[in-house]
């Protein structure tokens, strides 16, 4: 994760090294989130994008929209993942957590969402 990414979280850069980037994630995202990356690493140059919740250092929740691709050398290894992430507007995040409130009716999970 970059200096921004962290800094958007809460964190210090050097907190996240040697850290899985998954766990950035709630823990309800965490399974689509590697799929998307193992997808990515699987189809260099293919972007996805996928939508998820992300948690704060002060447990707060952060929904993004993440671009990402996997960027190989001549020999096929992979060099990087390029990831971008935007915020999701509060509208949105509404449509999201309606749909959520749907699927936990009677659950108990807080599906609150704070605006950014």
């Amino acid at each position: 994760m970059n200096h921004f990414g962290a800094e958007q979280l809460g964190y210090q850069k050097e907190d996240l090294i040697s850290q899985s980037i998954v766990q950035v994630f709630d823990l309800s995202d965490r399974r689509t989130v590697l799929e998307r990356i193992m997808a990515c690493v699987a189809s260099p140059y293919t972007l996805l994008e996928w939508e998820a919740q992300k948690i704060r250092k002060d447990g707060t929740r952060l929904w993004v929209k993440e671009r990402a691709r996997a960027v190989h050398d001549h020999t096929g290894m992979m060099n990087y993942l390029a990831n971008i992430y935007s915020k999701l507007n509060i509208g949105r995040r509404s449509q999201i957590a309606a749909f959520y409130a749907g699927s936990f009716k009677g659950s108990g999970r807080d599906l609150s969402m704070e605006a950014d």
